[in-house]
């Protein structure tokens, strides 16, 4: 642990690098199962690196706190140094991602900005030899998890959008309100010709 100031605080700390580096690691493994579809689409990429820098922060921030015998003024030097390159990324992917669709932007910029605050008002303050500075980590911590819970939102809901099964349903229900198409959706798996769908009575 570091200084004085610090006593008390190492479980804390201990649970949290131990929550966020199983779930980057979590994370990583299902970006990287479903790389290729993650890269189909334009902001994706770009919300996964924004989840994982988010686990990495906290993580970085975690492990710095473990290191022992370290004066204020240096830990509060890593604290703000972390929280600014966080900010940084995720300030840079929020203007990759501006036009991306399927979400708020007010709330998107409010998660994307704020979470790296706490992190650099604690850096700030403990550099200033306030020590009551570390308690700015605790909100930093907990922002961090409902970032990466928005942007798993994200990936889910833009995922949910393209499965087979509501990729049919659209088209079944472009079908029957069009009578130029050719060819009618029946269930899930079967496209039959529009003539043969009239004819038949029951349609799953």
């Amino acid at each position: 642990m570091t200084g004085d100031f610090m006593q008390g605080w190492g479980n804390f700390f201990v649970a949290e690098a131990g929550a966020a580096a199983a779930l980057a690691g979590l994370l990583f493994v299902a970006i990287s199962i479903n790389l290729t579809r993650i890269l189909s689409f334009q902001h994706l990429p770009t919300r996964a690196l924004e989840a994982l820098t988010a686990l990495l922060s906290v993580l970085i921030v975690s492990t710095w706190s473990l290191i022992p015998g370290q004066p204020s003024a240096m830990y509060g030097m890593e604290l703000a140094a972390t929280g600014v390159i966080a900010w940084v990324v995720h300030t840079l992917a929020l203007v990759r991602t501006r036009g991306a669709p399927r979400y708020s932007y007010a709330l998107r910029v409010f998660m994307n900005q704020v979470p790296s605050l706490p992190f650099i008002v604690a850096g700030v303050l403990l550099m200033a030899a306030h020590a009551k500075g570390v308690y700015w980590v605790v909100p930093g911590t907990y922002s961090r998890s409902s970032e990466v819970s928005t942007n798993l939102g994200s990936f889910l809901s833009r995922f949910n959008a393209d499965l087979p099964g509501n990729t049919i349903r659209r088209m079944r229900q472009v079908s029957f309100r069009s009578g130029r198409l050719r060819y009618q959706i029946r269930g899930i798996h079967e496209v039959v010709p529009l003539e043969r769908a009239k004819r038949t009575t029951t349609v799953s």
